[in-house]
C-alpha cells in the first residue's frame, strides 16, 4: 500500500508544536508522556474518528476530502500557508522545475539595472541564484564570485563561513531557507536540484538537519535584512520580493535603504568605490549567469 510519509510527518509535527491551550481546551488534568496534543484531541477538533486521523498521520489516508483536510487544517491551527502546504503534500503531483540556471531576460536584466542602489537578484524555487545586478556583487561578493553551479543562496548561507559574518542573524536567515526549501521540495517533488541540495545540507550542517526537522515552512515577501558588510560597514536594508508573470518559478529579490538613512549613504559610497571594478567584470559575470 502506498503510503504519503511527507504529509504524515507533517501532521505529526505540527501537533507536537501545539498545547492544550493553544486550542482552547485548557487543563485536562492528565500527565503528558509527550509535548503537543494528543492524537484524539486533534480528531475530536477536526470532527473525525480516531482511527481516521491516526490514518492520516500514518499515511495511509490517501484521498481525503478538502473538507476533511481543511478541518484538520483549522484543528491545528495553520496559517495560510501552512494550509497551502498541507494540501500540496495530500496531492503530490509531478510539476516540472523550471529549467535550471535559464538565463535573465534582457528587460528584466535592464530594469534591475536601473536600480542603482538597490541589490536585486533572480533566483528560482530551490534558491538558484541566476543572476543579480551590480549592487548584488557589491554586497554580496562572495556569492556572486561562486561558479554558476554553486550559486545557491541556502548553500552558501549554510556552508560558507562568510556567511556567518555577513548576516548578523545568521540563525533567522539560515532557518529561513531551510523553511522556503521545504515549500519547495513539496510543490516540486520530482525537482532532482532540490533533492540533491537537500541531501548535501543535510549531510554537511547539524543546523540544517535541525531546523529541516521542524518540518516548518516559510514565504519570503517582505521584511528586514541586518548585513555586516566588510567595506561599508553595518546595512540596514528592507527587501521584497517580486514575481515577474513572464518568468514562472522565479523570484527577484530587491534591497533597499531607507531615504536619508545611514545604510543608504553608505551604499551609495560603496557603489562608488565599486564602479571601475563592475565595469570591467560585468561582461564576464553575465556570461557566467
Amino acid at each position: 500500500m502506498a503510503v504519503n510519509r511527507e504529509f504524515g510527518e507533517f501532521l505529526r509535527a505540527r501537533r507536537a508544536a501545539l498545547s492544550p491551550d493553544d486550542v482552547g481546551l485548557g487543563d485536562t488534568g492528565a500527565a503528558r508522556r509527550v509535548p503537543g496534543l494528543r492524537r484524539a484531541e486533534v480528531a475530536q477538533l477536526a470532527g473525525v474518528s480516531v482511527e481516521y486521523y491516526t490514518r492520516l498521520e500514518q499515511g495511509r489516508a490517501l484521498r481525503a476530502s478538502d473538507q476533511v483536510l481543511n478541518a484538520v487544517a483549522d484543528a491545528l491551527r495553520l496559517g495560510d500557508l501552512e494550509r497551502r502546504h498541507l494540501l500540496t503534500l495530500a496531492r503530490p503531483t509531478q510539476q516540472a522545475a523550471p529549467p535550471a540556471r535559464a538565463k535573465i531576460r534582457p528587460a528584466l536584466r535592464q530594469m534591475m539595472e536601473a536600480m542603482e542602489l538597490s541589490p536585486a537578484y533572480v533566483r528560482d524555487g530551490g534558491l538558484d541564484i541566476v543572476g543579480g545586478n551590480s549592487m548584488f556583487r557589491l554586497v554580496f561578493p562572495e556569492v556572486a564570485a561562486l561558479p554558476a553551479r554553486e550559486r545557491n543562496m541556502a548553500r552558501w548561507t549554510f556552508l560558507a563561513p562568510g556567511a556567518r559574518e555577513l548576516w548578523v542573524d545568521w540563525e533567522d536567515v539560515a532557518r529561513e531557507h531551510a523553511r522556503v526549501l521545504r515549500v519547495t521540495a513539496a510543490a516540486e517533488p520530482g525537482n532532482q536540484r532540490v533533492a540533491e541540495l537537500v541531501a548535501e545540507l543535510m549531510a554537511k550542517s547539524a543546523d540544517f538537519a535541525r531546523w529541516w526537522g521542524e518540518n516548518r515552512v516559510h514565504e519570503r515577501t517582505a521584511g528586514t535584512k541586518r548585513i555586516r558588510h566588510a567595506v561599508a560597514g553595518d546595512l540596514h536594508l528592507n527587501y521584497e520580493v517580486v514575481r515577474p508573470m513572464a518568468d514562472p518559478g522565479r523570484t527577484m529579490l530587491i534591497y533597499s535603504a531607507p531615504r536619508g538613512s545611514v545604510s543608504e549613504e553608505r551604499l551609495r559610497l560603496l557603489a562608488s568605490w565599486g564602479a571601475p571594478t563592475l565595469t570591467t567584470e560585468r561582461s564576464s559575470t553575465d556570461v557566467a549567469e
